[in-house]
């Protein structure tokens, strides 16, 4: 998501969590919150599907469960990317 809006409203991720669950959780919260914020500040657009489920994400992420959220987190990055200002380049790739 950095590389679609460089300069986010919203707060930095943490790196290398490892197993901690918690910031995992955390992480996959400031990401739902960018995307969501990317949606309406820079595309003008309301996301009407629910966000994933950051929990599953975070605390169980090899479970089917999980897949089906990272589906819908990825439709989401892509439907980001193939608006942005650099499109073109993401779509080229």
């Amino acid at each position: 998501m950095r590389i679609i809006d460089p300069n986010p409203k919203v707060e930095q991720i943490y790196h290398n969590v490892g197993d901690d669950k918690i910031l995992r959780v955390q992480n996959f919260s400031i990401l739902n919150r960018h995307l969501r914020s990317y949606y309406q500040d820079n595309l003008q657009q309301l996301v009407l599907m629910p966000l994933p489920n950051v929990a599953v994400l975070g605390r169980d992420p090899l479970t089917e469960g999980a897949v089906a959220e990272l589906r819908r987190l990825l439709l989401l990055l892509l439907g980001c990317a193939v608006q942005c200002e650099r499109k073109e380049t993401f779509i080229q790739q």
